[in-house]
């Protein structure tokens, strides 16, 4: 059972990495400087007819729409230990509609309809809307496709379709060879490799027009080597990006490139901001929790008060540091209705009380045993604070320590009556 862990364990480490290695073929041609000429990928005799046959099809067209599925599984004595699959329906128009829905799977869907690039987590039911790239050649400074494995294979696809030359297009790989022509599930493809970064990648081509993209199998050993890994003995890895139902200059489905979120998905600014930032300009959910000292804490009978909730834990350390601090920032502001209520993190009675003695506190702490507060406030990482104004609302939510020196003016702002939540927020100012 440990050994099967530690292969779990390995090979998570190997397909969120492989991604960053063998990622977007626009990012590094976006690191191209503009009129540089890019190094020539040394391509064999045999493969340069069929890229240049594949790009001169894609260069020209219009739409491009396919069935995408990629997976990535381990194996151990012949048996299915670990497997991520995702299952898209993609989609591009020029001059710069694109979509990427998930069908099946943990992952995303990105749409942009021309007016806005539309991202949503299924898993964690978030999404954002950022100004639309017009052309599909603004994809070569874009990011969202790292966030799927599609990143091994589409930007090959958006950037022939965008007009960037091959040389560039290919200018990553160092070598390209052509391993021959065979049949795969009845139907006949050149078999390439390329090469990049000690990191070899088999790609297969129709050998019929539009001469499509079919396959790319990156070597998983390979990464595993880059990254100074070895797999366990008796492992077998399998990685493959498919395409299929390809076509080129046919009429799409325009259903495919709406915006519409789910009803039970939450803006936020940032897709990497933590889900708890949904909770601000909402009315703060309930709270009913018993407190350290046999007492109860009822959020409700709060209003009126400037509450400042703090999820911690005694083996956190940022909780540790941030905790005494927020307790003497809010103990200044007590005659002006400001009220600080500590929520542990499903510790001990007797481990917090140990804690409180030992740094010399005395707080009224809340005790959230079973993760109720936890999962109504969305907490990931902690410490989380959250500040909620005297209509009970959220009005921010700080994660971790690194804000702690704005908290006395945006105490001073939430007695005065403003509605913080209101204004642009952290995350959207570093966008």
């Amino acid at each position: 059972m440990k050994r099967t862990a530690l292969v779990v364990a390995w090979a998570l480490v190997i397909t969120s990495w492989s991604g960053l290695l063998v990622g977007c073929n626009a990012q590094s041609a976006a690191q191209t400087t503009e009129g540089e000429k890019p190094a020539a990928a040394e391509i064999a005799a045999e493969a340069k007819p069929v890229l240049d046959a594949w790009y001169a099809a894609l260069a020209k067209a219009k739409t491009f729409s396919a069935d995408t599925r990629a997976s990535f599984v381990v194996l151990q004595a012949g048996q299915e230990v670990q497997a991520q699959k995702e299952v898209y329906r993609v989609a591009l128009e020029q001059p710069g509609k694109f979509a990427v829905r998930l069908v099946e799977g943990e992952g995303f869907t990105i749409v942009n309809d021309g007016k806005q690039l539309y991202q949503l987590d299924h898993t964690k039911r978030v999404y954002v809307s950022d100004p639309a790239p017009a052309t599909l050649k603004e994809l070569e400074k874009s990011v969202v496709l790292s966030r799927t494995h599609l990143q091994l294979g589409l930007p090959l696809v958006s950037d022939a379709m965008a007009g960037l030359p091959l040389e560039k297009i290919l200018a990553p790989y160092q070598k390209i060879a052509y391993v021959g022509l065979e049949t795969v599930d009845g139907a006949k493809q050149h078999h390439l490799q390329a090469s990049r970064d000690g990191v070899r990648m088999e790609w297969f081509f129709d050998e019929a027009a539009p001469h499509a993209l079919r396959k790319i199998q990156p070597n998983p050993l390979d990464i595993a080597a880059k990254n100074g890994r070895e797999p366990p003995p008796g492992i077998e890895l399998k990685f493959a990006l498919t395409y299929d139902n390809v076509a080129y200059d046919s009429a799409v489905d325009q259903k495919l490139f709406e915006v519409a979120p789910p009803a039970d998905a939450a803006k936020l600014a940032n897709l990497d901001d933590p889900i708890a930032m949904t909770l601000v300009g909402k009315p703060a959910p309930a709270v009913e929790l018993p407190t350290l000292d046999g007492g109860k804490f009822n959020l409700a009978e709060q209003k009126g008060k400037i509450v400042v909730l703090d999820f911690w834990a005694t083996w956190c350390p940022p909780c540790v540091e941030g905790l005494p601090k927020l307790a003497a920032m809010t103990a200044k502001h007590k005659d002006d209705g400001v009220v600080f209520f500590p929520i542990n993190l499903q510790e001990e009675p007797d481990t917090i009380k140990a804690f409180l003695a030992e740094k010399g506190l005395t707080l009224p702490i809340v005790l959230d045993a079973d993760g109720k507060a936890v999962k109504s406030y969305k907490v990931e990482p902690v410490p989380q604070t959250v500040f909620i104004d005297r209509d009970g609302v959220v009005q921010l939510v700080h994660i971790g320590i690194g804000e702690l020196e704005k908290v006395p003016e945006q105490l001073k702002d939430l007695i005065a009556g403003k509605k913080l939540a209101a204004l642009p927020n952290e995350s959207a100012e570093r966008k």
